[in-house]
């Protein structure tokens, strides 16, 4: 199992409306997301097609805009370039762009 990060960010006009920062802690799937963000659930099954398990979601809302970072585990022998480009497509056709990246390198990219 390795653990990844995705990040998911969009206009809020493509959401209805909900709490400016909200944390939804999951255990393995996105079934309860009780005052979660409204784009958490397709991004969770976005997701989920492509065989990555959210463990954790936090949300952000600011101008207009929204990111939900979403910490997850994935098979290690997963290819992560065709996770991204799954990702990257059918992110699209929701008005999303969803990142994924190894969570060891994007903990040492934004290291302070």
């Amino acid at each position: 199992m390795s653990r990844v990060v995705v990040l998911a960010l969009g206009q809020e006009a493509l959401c209805f409306p909900a709490n400016p920062a909200t944390r939804v802690v999951l255990n393995g799937g996105c079934s309860v997301l009780e005052g979660g963000h409204p784009q958490a659930q397709p991004v969770c099954e976005i997701l989920g097609q492509a065989g990555i398990r959210p463990t954790a979601i936090d949300t952000l809302q600011q101008d207009g805009c929204f990111v939900l970072v979403v910490l997850a585990e994935i098979d290690d022998g997963a290819n992560l370039q065709q996770v991204s480009a799954r990702l990257k497509q059918n992110g699209a056709e929701r008005g999303l762009v969803l990142r994924i990246q190894r969570e060891d390198v994007f903990r040492a990219m934004h290291r302070i």
